[in-house]
């Protein structure tokens, strides 16, 4: 079971995908604002982040750039939505 971060601040959206993921087996969990990403990818440590690029706070471009910048999410994949 992997652990998945969905980033999206439509919550049709990050339900639909949470349900698809939840049912295959993943534990989701989900957030609406960018600037929530940081301290969510730290505390949850997802092997996987789904994110959207039009976010409150916080794009999904800028999101990215401090995901790579720091060594401890550097390596973590991303899907990117657009």
């Amino acid at each position: 079971m992997s652990k998945i971060l969905i980033v999206d601040d439509e919550t049709d959206i990050s339900e639909l995908i949470s349900l698809h993921l939840t049912r295959e087996g993943h534990e989701c969990k989900s957030i609406a604002n960018g600037l929530q990403v940081m301290p969510s990818v730290l505390e949850f440590e997802p092997e996987l982040i789904v994110l959207d690029l039009m976010l409150p706070g916080q794009d999904g471009i800028q999101v990215f750039k401090r995901l790579r910048a720091d060594s401890r999410t550097r390596a973590v994949p991303v899907i990117m939505l657009t």
